[in-house]
């Protein structure tokens, strides 16, 4: 699935750059209170599921933080100065962050890390590949800590995927959060603040990201991508409120995995060739790209059974609820034409499914015991 998408530059109209986060406004209204207080905390975790913005809103932060024409507190950073367009390709000198990587870095490949995380800052978690934050990272951070910042500047830290450091690294970073110093601004982000030290999270003032809701994800592919209105629908249902989601969902062809995924069902009530030959044709290569397209297309049909269980239990009345509304008459001639469907064990094998193709099971395998499970929880 294709995953690569210039977000990080998106336009702010008369809204601070704060707004343009989607689906955060709530942050973005946090975040710009605590700017005109003028009572800024040394230490910030944004916390919450992947692909909600953490990083793009923390590089933003940095940019009101930073931007040299904002004259007080209430100012909006200005985008144009070169400490905001500095800030904008993480670049900045009063800026750092601190990333997981080998304990000896290649700077060349760091600043490619850096240039990915600019312009695509929805996916910190796939761009930033190294499992571990190492001590000598953080080492690096204390000695920017211990020299002052010019005059009246601030610098700021930010730390994405801060679960991922060590146990020495979160013992040296701790003691940095006991003592800060004045003119630092820390700010982690974490999709599993659980995995961070107690101590650590305790000293942090704690932002939550909260899933984007479907109506705001739909509106924006929309607005932003000239989406259609009732793809734009699915592909936010597909999302689970992950923007990151979407923009990957919007890149696949899902009219032609919902056919793949109806079609699957029909097979199943076929004979054993047809079902075969549709699970080598659907499996395809053994890839790595080959499975992340098989859990799509699971993740789709796993959707259009929830879309007909709905209305084989409401009828009509489910349809504001349906994420394949256009696709209607097909679900109710699927109900209709069955005479028991166990919606259940439909959902059971599908779970299955997507825990043997995360295995590296051999897809078609998966297939044909998706396509005999299917085929008993099925009748006409």
């Amino acid at each position: 699935m294709p995953r690569r998408h210039c977000e990080g530059r998106a336009g702010r109209s008369e809204q601070v750059a704060l707004d343009s986060v989607v689906g955060q406004q709530r942050v973005a209204q946090l975040l710009r209170r605590v700017l005109h207080s003028g009572r800024v905390g040394h230490a910030y975790l944004f916390h919450g599921p992947v692909g909600l913005g953490k990083f793009l809103m923390a590089r933003e932060f940095a940019k009101e933080l930073l931007c040299q024409a904002v004259s007080s507190p209430r100012g909006a950073a200005c985008e144009s100065c070169p400490s905001c367009r500095q800030v904008d390709e993480l670049a900045h000198p009063a800026m750092r962050l601190v990333l997981p990587s080998p304990k000896e870095p290649d700077p060349s490949a760091e600043r490619a890390i850096l240039d990915q995380l600019a312009s695509d800052p929805y996916r910190v978690e796939q761009i930033l590949i190294h499992p571990t934050i190492s001590i000598e990272r953080v080492r690096e951070l204390r000695q920017f800590a211990a020299y002052a910042a010019a005059p009246g500047q601030r610098r700021v830290v930010i730390v994405p995927a801060a679960d991922r450091m060590s146990v020495e690294a979160g013992n040296s970073f701790l003691k940095l959060l006991e003592e800060p110093p004045e003119d630092m601004v820390l700010i982690l982000t974490s999709s599993d603040p659980n995995l961070l030290p107690d101590t650590i999270v305790s000293r942090c003032h704690l932002v939550r990201f909260s899933p984007v809701p479907e109506g705001v994800l739909a509106q924006t592919l929309v607005a932003r991508f000239g989406v259609d209105e009732e793809r734009a629908r699915l592909v936010a249902t597909l999302s689970g409120g992950s923007y990151a989601e979407a923009l990957a969902w919007i890149q696949e062809d899902t009219a032609m995995l919902r056919y793949q995924a109806v079609e699957l069902l029909r097979t199943a009530l076929r004979a054993l060739p047809e079902q075969v030959r549709f699970a080598q044709e659907l499996a395809g290569r053994s890839d790595r790209e080959a499975r992340h397209r098989l859990l799509a297309f699971l993740h789709v049909l796993q959707l259009w059974l929830r879309d007909a269980c709905l209305v084989a239990e409401f009828g009509e009345q489910a349809l504001d609820l349906l994420a394949n509304r256009d696709d209607l008459g097909v679900i109710q001639r699927f109900n209709q034409n069955l005479a028991f469907v166990d919606y259940d064990a439909l959902f059971d094998a599908l779970d299955e499914a997507a825990f043997q193709v995360r295995r590296n099971v051999a897809l078609r395998l998966v297939l044909l015991t998706l396509i005999g499970r299917v085929r008993r929880s099925i009748r006409r």
